[in-house]
């Protein structure tokens, strides 16, 4: 007797709740139904400090693309640079190839490769600062035989830029394929496989999902009871779109029943007639769906592959919870194993729990309740045509998040390329050919030189005062020996400021530094070998860049 009453008061307790029996479903549902209708978000790459600079993958493609061309641009002939300059001569591609004013250079070139030329261009001679900087940067203008050393290098780094931008645009499509796809997938899981307008691949997603219009509702049934009791996979009956589901726990069957079972505000959904048509079950939709963009307002509603699945969990962790019980102990009848299949308020008591509403009173009725009963598509392989069309979804979004990781990689080494193309570019003052000094005494006087000297023979003292040597045993002055005169590398005077060969002849005993150094049995300038070392250096540093 005890345990009677115990068990009489916990069904009382637990089922004495007011006019909002399915607020619960409700929000679990709605939940589900704000991450479906809000477009699947195209990922970011981030850049700059604290990553605030976002960029689509896209826009990063071109953008690489257009700075591996300016790069390239920087070894074209002038030629080139004047016609991507010149738009009136050269509109396109195709004026380049007409007769009297044929640039060879662009004959098999896409007109838009071409276009992305001249982008390309149009950044390498950008007016103002941010130009001019660039320009300074690259070393520009390139000398010729710079170009010829560059030109191979730059050859081979831009085909493996060109091979690594194919790729990044074939992934590009795939994710937008996929993201198009995913979003298709949440449209038919909220309204049904009938969804309308289709999301196609040059579709242009915006911040939601469409709704579909009034008269592609999922509804059909000449009233709720038809629509809602039993879920189907027939289209237009619960279980076959997600919105169906949320206005079937929702609607009352009965005219005279005037409960908000969901708690909706402002407005709640009656059928002060019955609602039989597309448009009629439009209409009453409406009402609930202020509510239900309310449900976790504020935070990011964002469809991901986990909150998809979780929220679909948390929907059905509420099946054959919601019991309407009354004073009394249940029958065995009662607890029948297909209530673990009903989603939303039941009357539970001496009768097999079922989902008939029509009645003023639903839930003080025998098998009767404000719920679906799923029991049919949860024995069906398929399952619940909604519940499959969110698992699509997933798919299609996991493939967006893998393709980007991919992508990102694909960047990555792009990015490489174009560094090591700016390098090559900043080390241009090292790459150009560097003058080394001759070595002495292998020049031969010129006949000027000869000349010059040659009328103050008999003459020491005007012949050393010109620049010459006197032999005194001969009488005769002749011009002085290259090694005895200034070394600048090219042969000329020395000029103020430029290093004289101050150390030949001297013996070791006075080969003392810091002006002089030992050397190979002889004693030479030291500032000879610091250039030979540093002309050596900028070999080396230019031969290294090249094979980088």
């Amino acid at each position: 007797m005890i345990l009677r009453l115990v068990l009489t008061l916990i069904f009382s307790a637990a089922n004495a709740k007011a006019a909002d029996e399915n607020a619960r479903e409700f929000r679990a549902m709605c939940w589900l139904y704000n991450l479906l209708t809000t477009a699947p978000r195209e990922p970011l790459l981030e850049g700059g400090a604290n990553g605030t600079t976002k960029t689509t993958l896209r826009d990063k493609i071109n953008s690489i693309k257009t700075d591996i061309l300016m790069l390239n641009l920087t070894l074209a002939e002038n030629e080139v640079l004047a016609t991507l300059k010149d738009a009136n001569k050269y509109a396109n591609q195709a004026a380049t190839q007409e007769d009297g004013k044929k640039v060879a250079y662009f004959t098999g070139i896409t007109q838009d490769k071409f276009a992305a030329m001249r982008k390309a261009h149009a950044k390498l001679f950008e007016e103002g600062q941010e130009g001019r900087n660039r320009r300074q940067a690259y070393n520009l203008p390139i000398p010729p035989a710079l170009k010829d050393k560059l030109g191979p290098v730059f050859y081979q780094l831009e085909m493996k830029a060109s091979k690594l931008t194919e790729e990044l645009d074939f992934a590009s499509n795939r994710l937008e394929t996929e993201r198009k796809a995913a979003a298709q997938a949440m449209g038919e899981a909220a309204f049904g496989t009938a969804y309308q307008p289709k999301i196609l691949r040059n579709t242009i997603l915006g911040s939601e999902i469409p709704r579909p219009p009034a008269d592609h509702f999922p509804w059909k049934g000449s009233n709720r009871d038809d629509v809602c009791k039993t879920a189907d996979k027939t289209t237009g009956k619960a279980g076959a779109a997600l919105a169906t589901d949320m206005l079937c726990i929702c609607l009352p069957m009965s005219n005279s029943d005037s409960n908000n079972y969901c708690k909706t505000d402002p407005d709640k959904p009656t059928s002060s007639t019955a609602i039989s048509t597309p448009e009629q079950a439009n209409t009453e939709f409406e009402k609930i769906v202020p509510s239900c963009k309310k449900v976790k307002e504020g935070t990011t509603t964002t469809a991901t592959p986990a909150a998809l699945t979780a929220t679909v969990g948390d929907i059905f962790s509420l099946l054959g919870k919601n019991r309407k019980g009354h004073t009394g102990t249940p029958s065995q009848a009662a607890h029948d194993p297909t209530e673990a299949a009903i989603l939303g308020v039941h009357e539970f008591y001496q009768t097999k729990p079922a989902c008939t509403a029509n009645n003023a009173k639903p839930l003080e009725t025998a098998g009767h309740g404000l719920c679906i009963d799923y029991n049919s598509l949860m024995s069906d392989p398929a399952g619940i045509p909604w519940v499959g069309k969110v698992a699509d979804a997933e798919k299609h979004l996991n493939a967006v998040e893998h393709i980007f990781k991919q992508a990102t990689q694909l960047i990555a080494q792009a990015e490489a390329v174009k560094g090591q193309m700016e390098t090559l570019l900043l080390m241009g003052d090292l790459l150009k050919p560097t003058a080394t000094a001759p070595a002495p005494g292998n020049k031969q006087p010129t006949v000027e030189e000869q000349n010059k000297c040659d009328k103050f023979k008999n003459n020491e003292t005007d012949c050393t005062n010109n620049g010459c040597n006197y032999d005194s045993t001969k009488k005769e002055c002749k011009p002085k020996a290259e090694a005895e005169t200034t070394v600048t590398g090219t042969g000329e005077t020395a000029k103020e400021g430029e290093t004289t060969e101050k150390c030949k002849g001297k013996p070791e005993k006075d080969c003392t530094s810091p002006d002089c150094k030992w050397e190979n049995n002889a004693c030479k300038d030291s500032s000879i070998l610091v250039n030979k070392k540093f002309a050596l250096s900028v070999v080396s540093a230019a031969f290294v860049a090249l094979l980088f």
